[in-house]
């Protein structure tokens, strides 16, 4: 199924050769034009902080396991503002779930495109299974680096890693939270 037509036109401009990764240009163009179509429409839930998520790194790169296998890998970043923050001054757990949400979509697409198929925009998740291993605050910098570990048929499975920091070895050098995300296919003849 094809991505729906992007009628919108106050996008963010994110320059695909500005983004490192080991991913071709064209592979880069397309995912960054289906990452702003997922993370900064404005009728969608909490849009102005999905819109402030910045692609970092965009690759399609051989499983260390088995080279036969490709993998995708996204890295995006988010400065921690007031308004991700729950009472006791620290990023809500359900703002790092939505970030983890729409971070952990980016990698099915790529590998989708990757292998030339037409990506899905209409998946669903069956479970999203995070542990919280710390908190940040204003004034962090998240990182979250999303990995495919299964993506064929109709489900796939991301795995991903919430991190303070641009650079691991910066900031505070802690891990926030990890994840796996377990993505569906619906059947649309029974939506």
């Amino acid at each position: 199924m094809a991505a729906p037509e992007d009628t919108t036109t106050d996008y963010p401009v994110i320059d695909p050769e500005k983004v490192p990764g080991e991913a071709s240009l064209e592979l880069k163009r397309e995912v960054l034009r289906l990452w702003l179509l997922i993370q900064t429409n404005p009728d969608h839930f909490a849009s102005s902080i999905g819109a402030r998520l910045e692609p970092v790194e965009i690759s399609v790169v051989p499983k260390r396991e088995d080279a036969q296998v490709m993998e995708a890998r996204i890295v995006a970043e988010i400065d921690v503002l007031p308004g991700m923050l729950n009472q006791v001054n620290f990023t809500h757990g359900g703002c790092i779930a939505y970030l983890i949400d729409l971070c952990t979509s980016v990698p099915a697409v790529a590998l989708e495109v990757y292998h030339g198929k037409d990506p899905n925009p209409i998946m669903v998740s069956q479970s999203l299974a995070i542990q919280f291993l710390g908190p940040s605050k204003p004034g962090d910098r998240l990182r979250f680096v999303s990995t495919t570990v299964v993506v064929g048929g109709r489900v796939c499975t991301i795995y991903c890693e919430a991190c303070l920091s641009r650079v691991w070895a910066k900031n505070r050098h802690r891990l926030v939270a990890t994840a796996t995300h377990v993505k569906l296919e619906p059947n649309l003849s029974k939506l």
